[in-house]
């Protein structure tokens, strides 16, 4: 997907611009074509400067949660197949309690309920 050169903030702004005169007049002084500025209009309708810097930083962090999901999938996924190797047959599927019944885990590895 191609950037715009403008900002979010910016449209937002020549948005409102919009509203006070025609949509042909800011579309020229922007450089855009009318459509474009509808098109705006359809993404950015009712929102406000600090509207789109909120949702942008919700964007961002959103993004960085998302990786963060990516890789502690691909730790449990690497965990599975090292027990898989090491020849685990129970693997992460028994419980603390299970392994304790056992002989898997001594009893300080128990947590206290």
């Amino acid at each position: 997907m191609r950037k715009s050169k403008f900002t979010e903030e910016q449209i937002v702004r020549a948005l409102r611009d919009s509203d006070a005169s025609s949509v042909g007049e800011v579309a020229k002084k922007l450089g855009v074509s009318e459509q474009t500025i509808y098109a705006w209009r359809k993404k950015f309708r009712g929102h406000t400067v600090d509207d789109v810097k909120a949702m942008k930083a919700m964007a961002t962090e959103n993004a960085q949660l998302k990786k963060l999901v990516a890789e502690q999938l691909l730790a449990i996924q690497v965990l599975k197949a090292v027990n898989a190797k090491n020849g685990d047959a129970h693997g992460a599927s028994w419980s603390c309690e299970a392994r304790a019944r056992h002989g898997h885990v001594g009893e300080e590895g128990l947590r206290a309920v």
